[in-house]
């Protein structure tokens, strides 16, 4: 039986080519979620199937593909859907880049079980805000707001710098609407 530590229980693609790092998230998530593994991009593009309940938790980097290809493609097929990235990388730029591009967050390996189920908590409370209409400028200060506190908490300096950069990233992108 699942339980629930948040009132949104998701379907979770996980894609990522490292065994240990899928097998790492899928043990964190699942007890509470649904989840589907893939080692392959393109499998699971075949397999994937819309839902407005859906997160995907994917890699940046595969044999082949970027991870923020990947996404696109299912953006434009489906619409926009909570993404969570996983990278080697600690390029704030590229966390930016990810954020501006729609990602929930970005995770640098090695990253903790707390990291992910804040990241997984921030998504589902954003499917549940967009299910019922009420997503909206406010709601996303708020979530910034939260993850701010949440780093100071656990006094993760490198989180709260990245943070700002995701911030930034997120106010560029409010003057252009």
């Amino acid at each position: 039986m699942k339980t629930k530590s948040i009132c949104v229980d998701l379907s979770i693609y996980i894609v990522e080519e490292d065994q240990t790092v899928l097998s790492y998230v899928k043990s964190i998530v699942e007890s509470a979620h649904t989840v589907s593994t893939f080692s392959n991009p393109l499998k699971f593009l075949k397999n994937y199937k819309h839902d407005p309940l859906n997160l995907i938790i994917c890699a940046t980097e595969f044999s082949g593909l970027h991870g923020d290809e990947l996404i696109k493609k299912v953006h434009n097929s489906f619409g926009m859907v909570p993404v969570i990235f996983i990278t080697d990388s600690k390029d704030y730029k590229l966390f930016t880049a990810l954020v501006e591009n729609g990602a929930v967050g970005a995770l640098a390996k090695p990253f903790s079980k707390e990291e992910l189920i804040y990241y997984v908590t921030c998504a589902a409370k954003y499917v549940y805000q967009r299910s019922i209409g009420e997503i909206s400028y406010k709601s996303l200060l708020r979530h910034f707001g939260e993850l701010r506190d949440y780093y100071v908490s656990i006094q993760k300096e490198d989180k709260l710098i990245e943070l700002e950069q995701e911030i930034q990233g997120f106010y560029k992108i409010k003057q252009l609407i």
